[in-house]
């Protein structure tokens, strides 16, 4: 009377680097000899290694993401900064405006300032916040 096993495992097809031999590996096996950096043979006898452990290339896009990441810190506070400027140039403009200074010139207009002062107080009382 015989007995039929079931195998549960699962396997890898894997091929030579040298002489093309496809073969076959428990996934298990893959997974702790790439790991570990493990040295194996192919079925011909050629030495094969996985060059890089999963650790190291896990790693490595780690470090590449942190860089990634660095890099739009770094341009979003850049942009932030230029708006800021940006801003501050707009009030100083706003406000040599209103004192009736002529944007384009740069002459003061007594009758622009006093216009400014009269008409559109609200403006200035707005802009000097």
């Amino acid at each position: 009377m015989g007995y039929a096993l079931k195998n549960e495992e699962s396997y890898t097809e894997m091929m030579c680097g040298d002489c093309g031999m496809v073969f076959y590996v428990p996934e298990t096996w893959r997974l702790d000899h790439q790991t570990s950096g493990k040295g194996f043979y192919c079925p011909n006898g050629h030495s094969r290694i996985y060059k890089e452990t999963i650790e190291a290339k896990l790693r490595k896009e780690l470090e590449t993401k942190e860089r990634q990441l660095q890099w739009e810190r770094n341009r979003a506070e850049s942009l932030t900064k230029k708006v800021v400027r940006e801003e501050g140039k707009r009030k100083r403009l706003e406000r040599r405006i209103h004192a009736g200074v002529c944007p384009h010139c740069q002459r003061t207009f007594k009758q622009l300032a006093e216009h400014m002062k009269s008409k559109h107080r609200e403006a200035i009382k707005v802009s000097e916040a």
